[in-house]
């Protein structure tokens, strides 16, 4: 009988978590607001800096499109400021407005992380976001 009932508070406990609303991007304030340069900056002299400060965290960074790509129904944009690393955006399913290419954006989104690049082979490092919505 107790094995049945810790079944039925494990099963209650699996099904909130598994069904926890999603965060919102749309609705929520960005933290801090960057430039495309801006934000390269802040991790060019230590990643895990950057990283601590931006964790989790939701963000506008605005720049120029240098390009965009569109799989699996998510369109994802790359601001590049030149330099040690691009930005990578993939935007949110429903953001249905039009990105093109070389156009001034300001975009805001969540942080996800850093992937660090290769200096000696010209690989650039990635910041990455998602759930992106055009301001």
């Amino acid at each position: 009988m107790v094995g049945l009932i810790l079944a039925g508070i494990g099963g209650y406990f699996v099904y909130k978590t598994y069904n926890k609303p999603h965060r919102s991007v749309a609705d929520e304030e960005a933290a801090f607001t960057f430039t495309d340069a801006e934000l390269a900056a802040l991790f060019s002299g230590s990643a895990t800096a950057g990283e601590e400060k931006l964790k989790n965290k939701v963000i506008a960074v605005s720049g120029t499109v240098k390009k965009t790509e569109t799989a699996n129904g998510f369109t994802s944009v790359s601001l590049d400021p030149g330099g040690a690393y691009i930005i990578s955006i993939q935007m949110d399913q429903e953001e249905k407005a039009a990105v093109n290419k070389d156009a001034a954006i300001s975009i805001k989104a969540l942080y996800v992380g850093v992937i660090e690049g290769d200096e000696d082979f010209g690989i650039p490092g990635e910041i990455k976001l998602k759930n992106g919505f055009i301001q």
